[in-house]
């Protein structure tokens, strides 16, 4: 939930990230182990105890991390060299900043006329620095959830098929209030998911990192630089 972070958008937590994660990973606990079942209690709790986003999930994918440190210490969880890197590498940032242009596009009357930046203005030249703060801590808390612990799960007891619909239709509920939102938000964050998993799978995490980063930095700056300045008057 792109808007949530910095209190953009309407944020419904217990119910719209709880509920939807909850979904997609329950088929997972009877056979993932304890370590699952810890994990996706301290998610539930941060998330009813009101713990900002991204914050919750990042603390279960670092708790169920911690629990197995061994999937860290895989270089190819990190790191999968392409066969021909220069055209993946610019194939992933395309279609990154993309989603992010489309994600824009989709959602452009509400940016431009109805998000409030919640504190303070701050000044102008800010925002950019800004964006990234904002992008590099959605980024990891969502990665952390979805293409970290969530996939890595999946991926030992589903096919790559499989594993890739459960993590899309998760993420894609759990941006029902994102940008864009409502059942739009739910299909394109869901394609963009899809997209993730696979790059994830490809070029491993840090391909995943990199395209949720430039997607979400094109989103947030826009976002802050209308809720801030363009229609200040």
């Amino acid at each position: 939930m792109l808007g949530a972070v910095f209190g953009l958008v309407p944020s419904t937590l217990a119910l719209s990230w709880v509920v939807p994660v909850v979904v997609g990973i329950v088929g997972l606990v009877l056979v993932a182990g304890w370590r699952l079942r810890l994990s996706v209690a301290l998610y539930v709790g941060a998330e009813i105890g009101g713990l900002p986003w991204p914050s919750a999930p990042a603390v279960a994918a670092a708790a169920f991390f911690m629990l197995n440190i061994h999937a860290l210490q895989d270089p190819k969880f990190w790191v999968v060299r392409p066969t021909r890197p220069w055209a993946t590498w610019t194939i992933i940032s395309a279609g990154a900043i993309g989603a992010g242009t489309m994600a824009v596009a989709l959602d452009w009357r509400q940016i431009r006329t109805g998000y409030v930046f919640p504190l303070p203005i701050p000044p102008e030249w800010s925002v950019p620095l800004l964006a990234i703060g904002a992008a590099v801590l959605n980024t990891i808390g969502e990665e952390a959830l979805w293409r970290g612990m969530l996939a890595t799960l999946s991926a030992r007891v589903l096919t790559l098929r499989t594993a890739t619909v459960v993590q899309a239709f998760s993420f894609g509920l759990a941006h029902y209030n994102g940008i864009p939102n409502g059942p739009v938000g739910i299909v394109a964050a869901a394609v963009f998911s899809a997209f993730l998993y696979l790059v994830s799978v490809r070029v491993g995490a840090v391909g995943a990192l990199v395209a949720h980063f430039l997607a979400d930095l094109v989103i947030f700056l826009t976002v802050m630089h209308f809720a801030l300045f363009a229609w200040s008057g």
